[in-house]
């Protein structure tokens, strides 16, 4: 009897612990929506804040910049991590792409479309 309620027992452990991500929304038809700073804006200020719209709770976002531009990247500035939806950022003077993508333990968006912002 106690062997038979030992097996119950981790049946059910090990669903609360491997269904978990059943219940995590999938953000493959979601999209980033870009906020700041807007596309083609021309700075003289080195430090920017990025910031976009948030997608959904508990994930995580990959904030990406090249210089001049992702079809033509010559210099991969940052590809960090975020958890949250805004991200303080020092660019020396120059031409800049940037992007941002979410993610969770289940599904990504795909990237956001990139903006361009030129820094004086």
């Amino acid at each position: 009897m106690k062997l038979a309620l030992k097996g119950v027992l981790l049946v059910c452990v090990g669903c609360a612990v491997g269904c978990k991500d059943a219940f995590v929304k999938s953000l493959t038809n979601d999209k980033v929506l870009l906020m700041a700073p807007g596309n083609n804006v021309v700075s003289d200020s080195a430090q920017q804040n990025f910031f976009w719209e948030p997608v959904d709770t508990s994930i995580q976002y990959e904030f990406q910049v090249v210089t001049p531009a992702f079809d033509s990247v010559v210099s991969l500035v940052t590809d960090t991590t975020i958890g949250n939806n805004l991200f303080l950022f020092t660019l020396n003077p120059g031409q800049y792409q940037w992007r941002v993508r979410a993610f969770n333990s289940v599904s990504t968006t795909v990237f956001s479309t990139p903006w361009t912002i030129t820094i004086n």
